[in-house]
């Protein structure tokens, strides 16, 4: 991008938010120094979820502590509470929110992000990648609207349904299997997560997608055709 470009870039933000006032900024604080921990936990509500559902539930985590870390020594149970029984991947949600307000407290006996600001971006990047319980998209998202570096957020099901659409069908499957080693679709370790009936539903609607037509035909052809060579011996 060249200085000219730049330049346009921001004369057009200017002029949208004039013209777009009261519109909703997706982002916890309009402070560009506030501590990246908050838009950790922000990142964390948002994951598969809406603005307007995160914004809500992050006043409610705001409002019910006086600060993170007595957020952090909160139960699981009292996140999914404050979250809401209809929040979207409401256990799992928990679950990553505690590991990893845990994970920061272990490593800076703090909970708190703010060195990062000083850090170079690659190194910022390594940092919260590294972060337990986090997804790549809340990772992504820290760097790029907290720490104004170059990066990504997309959400794991947007990914996985471009993939399964766009690919053949062993390109789709190639696909769903880099994404299982995605950060954020890691086995939680050491929480119970509890059962997800939206996440299992969709992995059932994709093991559908999957079956090629005529595979069960081909499976009773094979059996049929061993029957008959039991049956001569």
């Amino acid at each position: 991008m060249t200085p000219a470009d730049a330049a346009d870039l921001s004369s057009l933000l200017k002029q949208l938010k004039s013209a777009y006032k009261d519109a909703e900024i997706s982002s916890p604080s309009d402070d560009p120094y506030a501590d990246p921990v908050e838009h950790v936990l922000w990142a964390l509500l948002l994951w598969e979820c809406t603005p307007v559902k995160a914004r809500e539930a992050y006043k409610r985590f705001i409002e019910a502590t006086t600060d993170f870390n007595e957020l952090r020594v909160m139960l699981k149970a009292d996140f999914e509470e404050l979250l809401g029984p209809r929040y979207p991947l409401v256990s799992e949600r928990a679950a990553r929110i505690k590991m990893a307000l845990n994970d920061i407290y272990n490593r800076e006996h703090d909970v708190t992000l703010a060195h990062l600001h000083k850090a170079q971006k690659r190194e910022a990047r390594k940092y919260l990648d590294s972060i337990e319980g986090l997804p790549h998209f809340a990772a992504a998202r820290v760097v790029a609207v907290s720490l104004g570096g170059h990066a990504i957020p997309h959400r794991d099901g947007r990914r996985r349904r471009q993939i399964r659409r766009d690919l053949p069908l062993g390109l789709a499957r190639a696909g769903d299997q880099s994404r299982r080693r995605l950060r954020g679709d890691r086995p939680l370790r050491g929480l119970d997560v509890g059962p997800q009936p939206e996440r299992e539903g969709q992995e059932e609607s994709a093991r559908e997608e999957e079956r090629r037509p005529g595979e069960e035909d081909d499976e009773k052809s094979r059996l049929s055709q061993e029957n008959f060579q039991e049956d001569d011996a």
